[in-house]
């Protein structure tokens, strides 16, 4: 009760920011706002889905044509760009910290009214730069109606991932919802047990063979709730959530040539995530709305860490505890073929992070251990869009975004940024099958937090300096994109390319130890990408075939701080790409599935080794489902069908890259193997 009743300490604090603007408004309020009829909706009824028989509203989303589900970022400070391309009810979900994915995975299909695929030049909503939003429109229903979901997957070694899911809702004008979440889970990635050679120049000669294992579980409780109400013309939605991860990973690292050593170790991490949000949508006059929203997050995560290198045992403890307190105010109008929108965000964000390393009991000095930053940001959008003729839409806006930010403890440091962000984007309808769009803007990046701070990394005897003379990366980008229409699906083939300022990539910076990498600004570069995108429901060589498939393509450009030689940026490997098949058996109330996904992974060009994270096979899935009766679902799946290890290759150099001898080659292969699941799921009232 004491946690929460801080976090609504910090929305009254917001809400300053936020009155002024509904004071503004409300005293010219009318009855009802005026919903217009446009054409830049298609409605998409349940009778559409029924050929695919989805499980849940995620899997309705995904069959929309043209339409690609992107998630919101969590980690984006402020309100702009943490939100995905869904609504609910007309509304994106107030929450931050939940994905798109786990809110539309637990609303069953049976309680889906439509969906509604939204393009631009549809009034009254707030589209963030997407070319599409989609709309999941719920049933009305006064009686209680809830669900609960029983999982369980099992793996070699002796792990399985049990989890547990209940919903339930009650009410239509005033709607109470509470869900609760409890799981086990071993990941996929980072863990599991395989073996770790390191080899010299040559990459033959064989210096060092292990047997390596990092058994890794994390436990998660959730508690979400929401409720929703008529008030004084308009609407609020009040939200809440608590999560809680506890993370064991103990690691044994077994050294059997040429000499025999056996190193344990292990990570320990607690982390508590709280947020409470309030949202309040009201008519002002006809076709105008007024939207606020107060959003209060706050983060608890202690990490301690230990690991032998060679005869040298590394011990770090972190603590850190960040916080952000959201005002975001928008106010549209839609005046014929015209429509505006302009809204003012203001947050406070804080982070206060304390970190030690310690050699066999002797600490070692480390630039930013403890960091206190304290960050006010605000932004101020203008957005208006003209229906210039049936087929041509063009939008316009501009966004003002300024940052303060003053950072103290090892260091001291006050720096404010301000950056003016235009956007223009066009949508050309060629005939009743073909759309053209385009899009030119202007995008500043944020700085993470967490690189103002160093954080370890013992299992590999890695430290990552904080570096508070990081600014934010900026781009100009374009972006070109085609849509065709096809029988119930559609294909979307996107270029875009962004010209980059103040690119952030890996370099050395001075300590008191020695340099240590961390992430910094290393001038200009280039991005390119190219994406396609299919939905295709097909009768051939039987009814019932979904395809669903999409591919990426990406090359960047920067100069090597180290070498001095052109290369691509750290991040993503250029090639990602997944095709997945689904297959409906309606007389037997089965549905069948599987997945393909292209090996995929990122590299890091760190300033004293180059390193790859990647998959060394593609990942295979399928899955069987059974829907005996309308409220009982039973689905039985088998993952990393292929027993795919996850590969981590590090080229050390015995410092610098661009002025040492290389070392030696790390590669490290591991496997959790195959997943056998099942998953059970009962809804009611539905």
């Amino acid at each position: 009760m004491v946690l929460f009743m801080g976090r609504l300490t910090g929305i009254k604090n917001l809400a300053y920011v936020s009155l002024p603007f509904l004071l503004l408004v409300l005293p010219m309020a009318a009855a009802q706002a005026q919903t217009a009829v446009t054409p830049f909706i298609d409605s998409y009824r349940p009778e559409y889905f029924t050929g695919s028989h989805p499980s849940s509203a995620l899997e309705m989303v995904g069959l929309l044509p043209s339409f690609q589900l992107v998630d919101g970022d969590p980690k984006v400070r402020g309100y702009a760009g943490a939100i995905g391309n869904v609504l609910i009810d007309g509304r994106p979900p107030t929450s931050k910290q939940e994905t798109l994915e786990v809110i539309l995975g637990r609303i069953t299909p049976d309680s889906v009214e439509r969906i509604e695929l939204l393009r631009s030049g549809a009034s009254g909503f707030d589209f963030q730069g997407y070319p599409l939003l989609a709309n999941v429109v719920l049933k009305p229903n006064n009686a209680p109606r809830g669900q609960v979901a029983l999982e369980d997957a099992f793996m070699r070694h002796g792990h399985s991932n049990p989890s547990g899911t209940a919903r339930m809702t009650w009410g239509t004008t005033d709607v109470l919802d509470m869900t609760f979440t409890a799981s086990r889970k071993a990941p996929d990635s980072g863990a599991g047990y395989g073996e770790r050679d390191n080899f010299a120049l040559d990459t033959a000669t064989v210096l060092r063979r292990d047997r390596y294992q990092i058994k890794r579980e994390d436990d998660v409780w959730n508690l979400t709730g929401g409720y929703r109400q008529p008030l004084f013309g308009g609407t609020v939605h009040v939200t809440g959530l608590y999560n809680e991860l506890r993370s064991f990973a103990p690691l044994l690292d077994s050294e059997y040539w040429p000499v025999v050593n056996v190193a344990p170790g292990g990570d320990t991490e607690f982390k508590t995530d709280s947020e409470v949000g309030v949202q309040y949508n009201h008519p002002v006059w006809t076709a105008a709305e007024l939207e606020v929203a107060l959003l209060r997050r706050a983060e608890l995560d202690h990490h301690f860490q230990t690991a032998y290198v060679g005869t040298e045992q590394d011990v770090s403890v972190t603590h850190a505890h960040s916080s952000e307190s959201i005002s975001h105010n928008v106010f549209r109008q839609q005046a014929g073929a015209f429509s505006f929108e302009v809204g003012l965000d203001a947050t406070l964000n804080m982070l206060e992070n304390f970190v030690e390393l310690a050699k066999n009991g002797v600490k070692i000095p480390l630039p930013a251990a403890a960091v206190h930053i304290v960050e006010q940001r605000g932004e101020g959008t203008a957005t208006t869009t003209w229906q210039a003729t049936p087929q041509l839409t063009v939008e316009a806006g501009l966004r003002y975004e300024m940052s303060r930010m003053k950072q103290t403890g090892d260091s001291q440091l006050t720096r404010v940024f301000g950056y003016l962000k235009p956007r223009v984007k066009a949508s050309y309808k060629l005939d009743s099958s073909n759309t053209l769009r385009l899009l030119v803007e202007r995008e500043a990046g944020q700085l993470n937090f967490q690189n103002f701070v160093t954080t370890v990394e013992v299992k590999v005897n890695n430290v990552n300096g904080g570096n508070k003379d990081l600014v934010p990366q900026t781009l100009w980008q374009g972006e070109v994109d085609w849509e065709h229409a096809l029988p119930g699906g559609s294909i979307v083939f996107a270029a875009r390319h962004q010209l980059l300022s103040h690119a952030q990539d890996h370099v050395a910076i001075k300590g008191v130890a020695g340099d240590f990498d961390a992430l910094g600004n290393i001038g200009g570069g280039r991005n390119t990408e190219f994406q396609a995108s299919l939905i295709y429901p097909s009768s051939w060589p039987w009814s019932g075939i979904t395809v669903q498939a999409n591919a990426l393509y990406r090359f960047s450009s920067v100069t090597d701080p180290q070498t001095h030689v052109r290369r691509s940026l750290s991040g993503p490997l250029p090639w990602v790409a997944k095709i997945a098949l689904t297959q409906d058996l309606p007389d037997w109330k089965v549905r069948l599935g599987g997945s393909y996904t292209w090996p995929q992974g990122q590299n890091a060009w760190r300033f004293n080794e180059f390193q790859e994270m990647h998959s060394q096979d593609p990942q295979t899935e399928f899955f069987a489902e059974y829907k005996p009766t309308p409220v009982w679902l039973i689905r039985s799946y088998v993952r990393n069908v292929l027993d795919t290890r996850n590969l981590r290759e590090r080229y050390i150099w015995n410092g610098n890259r661009g002025t040492s001898t290389y070392s030696q080659l790390e590669d490290r292969r591991l496997t959790y193997g195959p997943q056998l699941g099942l998953y059970v799921q009962y809804s009611f009232g539905q």
